[in-house]
């Protein structure tokens, strides 16, 4: 199987000059191996926001270490803005509606279903101290 290690990816797309990378994940079953990867090596610095689709909800295997990455993206200097249902996306964009019109969750019990998406902004003066240390560790 091909693949693209995206950790080594991140530090080429980013520039030392505050670029901003906006990340949607939607990976069935490897949202979690690559997110973990990203935690480990420090690329996760680099991204502003993420939207995470995190279809292993439900998975009792999986469970802790998902919640360790939502920890590690609060200790990373990420917030919560919200939750969203693909269900409720897809009925708001069949009726050419817009983002803005789909519904937000702000307690991720409220969902039920599996298929949700988690997504995370950077906190600013987070976000420069660690870029900064990111610039140090990555060769341009």
């Amino acid at each position: 199987m091909n693949a693209i290690d995206f950790s080594s990816l991140l530090p080429r797309l980013w520039k030392r000059n505050h670029t901003n990378i906006q990340l949607k994940m939607s990976m069935p079953g490897a949202e979690i191996p690559v997110l973990e990867k990203m935690i480990a090596d420090g690329t996760m610095d680099c991204i502003t926001k993420f939207e995470v689709e995190w279809l292993d909800r439900d998975n009792p295997h999986l469970r802790a270490t998902r919640i360790y990455i939502q920890l590690m993206f609060d200790n990373r200097g990420f917030d919560t803005l919200y939750y969203t249902r693909l269900q409720d996306a897809r009925r708001v964009f069949e009726v050419n509606g817009q983002f803005k019109d789909v519904t937000k969750h702000y307690n991720w019990r409220t969902i039920d279903e599996a298929d949700s998406f988690a997504h995370y902004r950077q906190r600013p003066e987070e976000a420069e101290m660690l870029k900064r240390t990111f610039r140090r560790k990555v060769k341009f």
